[in-house]
């Protein structure tokens, strides 16, 4: 906890990252070191160790000593997923459970039932988030763990490579402005931690985390973090952008697809240097009564 109330919050993925990103100016887009994007994994995955009947990591043996056998597997908890889709996989491990719901409507589990609620990515979803963070709280267990895990609606530079003019800068700005259209706020990312604490969660800790476009940092594991995205982000253009250019902003399908390539021709432009960030407030226990 900061000296100022506010709790303290980390820049990750090193606690120590500078604010100002070093940029390797003789950066490659590809990794020359990766053998395929369909390598299968190497047989020497499949060893284990075998002990007294129960089967054990081979890699990394001393970091963990339970089994991974399937007596093992059994004993976990349920996974329970909720969507709004039937979008997922026919065949799910048996402790996995899939149900199709409005997570903003009442809960359908009793209260104090969960041992670990996480969120990811639902910016644009949720109409009242004060409310989805109460219902989270009243459906955990005392001692449960709350995590939720949103990308800030937004991008940043350190050397001024990233012009208020831009095409992404509109469209960034397109995105936000039909969350608040449709009352579903895009850029929740910085006010999560807010609510978790206004829905009575304590020692509520966020990490932000840096997610450069492309693979211009210096630092090896920023680089690498870059390399997905310069792949990934222009792909989410559409997916994000297209139906609320369309539906809730008012563009003709032509203007809104012409004006998003431009946004993904910027992002794979090399002397463009620009981050993103996300948000990962997380709790180790709630207020509750531990006695309830």
């Amino acid at each position: 906890m900061a000296a100022n109330g506010r709790p303290s919050r980390s820049l990750e993925p090193f606690a120590n990252t500078p604010r100002e990103i070093p940029i390797d100016e003789e950066f490659s887009i590809y990794n020359e070191t990766l053998q395929s994007d369909t390598t299968s994994l190497t047989s020497s995955i499949l060893h284990y160790e075998y002990e007294n009947g129960r089967r054990y990591h081979k890699y990394g043996q001393a970091q963990y000593l339970m089994p991974n056998d399937e007596a093992e597997q059994d004993r976990l908890d349920l996974v329970i997923g909720n969507d709004l889709s039937p979008i997922q996989p026919s065949w799910v491990p048996p402790n996995v459970e899939f149900v199709i719901d409005d997570f903003e409507n009442e809960w359908m589990h009793r209260r104090n039932f969960f041992d670990f609620i996480h969120a990811r990515t639902i910016s644009g979803c949720v109409r009242n988030w004060g409310r989805l963070m109460e219902q989270a709280y009243d459906h955990l267990k005392p001692g449960g763990y709350l995590e939720c895990a949103e990308f800030a609606i937004d991008a940043y530079s350190d050397d001024g490579s990233f012009k208020q003019d831009s095409p992404y800068r509109e469209y960034i700005d397109n995105i936000n402005k039909a969350g608040e259209i449709t009352g579903r706020p895009m850029n929740v990312a910085p006010l999560l931690q807010t609510w978790m604490n206004n829905a009575g969660f304590e020692d509520v800790t966020e990490r932000v985390y840096v997610l450069p476009y492309g693979p211009w940092p210096k630092d090896p594991k920023l680089k690498e973090i870059g390399r997905w995205q310069y792949v990934q982000a222009p792909e989410g253009v559409e997916a994000y952008g297209l139906r609320l250019y369309t539906q809730v902003l008012g563009w003709p399908e032509s203007e809104a697809k012409l004006h998003q390539a431009l946004v993904k021709q910027q992002l794979r432009n090399k002397a463009l240097h620009i981050y993103g960030k996300m948000y990962v407030p997380h709790l180790s226990f709630s207020l509750k009564d531990t006695c309830s």
